[in-house]
């Protein structure tokens, strides 16, 4: 088994930061040491907050949304096709930031057999993320499932409760879990993808009416997507389509 690492960075994102659509050579593996925000992959978005990996092979387009203050860890490096999926994990354990931690000593050492030490490194890594895969499989894919469901019906009147009782969960323990796959409540994620479905049609097109871009969105009026858009963040609807117009 062949893995390369090729370069190890550290990021601090002081404040909120978007970074647009985007590739890389590389594979790239994004440890959110703290944060939160969305990263979007494949027409699919993730959440993200403390102790999220996120997985892309090289070529494929992605993008990141730090909502508050983000310290990353970044890798980049080439692994054979196929030997791990793609997409988001969670260190639930803090197993793999203590793997990153001693990676990162041995980047900034001199020793002789750096280089397949590194690689010896990263595939403890990649091998520790992969068991992940094997560790709850029921759990997570019928997760997988349901973050999946959401994702393609936000902009609908989705019933959460009746969600936890067909995935034979009580209300209470469907949040918890859900909280733990995502780092959001069912209802805050969704109307995180509102709010950023809102964002993105404003960007495209800022002269779009609030009424029917609140419609668009999923929200039952304009007052409820008004709060919910300066909830998430910290300005109007209204305030928004002016900055996108002065920017532009």
């Amino acid at each position: 088994m062949q893995v390369s690492l090729k370069s190890m960075r550290y990021v601090h994102h002081k404040n909120t930061f978007y970074k647009q659509m985007h590739t890389h050579d590389l594979y790239e593996l994004a440890y959110y040491v703290s944060g939160k925000g969305t990263v979007s992959q494949d027409e699919r978005s993730f959440a993200y907050f403390k102790g999220t990996i996120h997985l892309v092979p090289g070529g494929v387009l992605h993008d990141e949304n730090n909502d508050a203050e983000s310290k990353i860890i970044l890798l980049y490096f080439e692994m054979p096709k196929g030997f791990l999926d793609s997409g988001v994990y969670h260190d639930a354990s803090g197993e793999i930031l203590s793997l990153l931690r001693r990676l990162r000593v041995e980047v900034q050492e001199n020793l002789p057999h750096k280089q397949e030490m590194l690689d010896c490194m990263l595939f403890e890594i990649l091998l520790s993320l992969k068991r992940q895969l094997f560790s709850h499989p029921a759990e997570n894919k019928n997760f997988n499932h349901i973050v999946r469901y959401i994702d393609e019906n936000f902009q609908f009147n989705i019933d959460v409760r009746a969600i936890a009782s067909k995935a034979f969960y009580s209300y209470d323990r469907f949040r918890h879990v859900f909280k733990e796959h995502t780092g959001y409540a069912p209802q805050e994620y969704i109307q995180n993808k509102r709010v950023d479905l809102a964002k993105f049609l404003l960007d495209i097109d800022p002269d779009m009416s609030l009424t029917a871009l609140s419609e668009e969105c999923g929200y039952a009026g304009l007052s409820q997507f008004s709060n919910s858009f300066r909830t998430k963040t910290g300005m109007t609807p209204s305030d928004y389509k002016k900055k996108i117009k002065e920017i532009k």
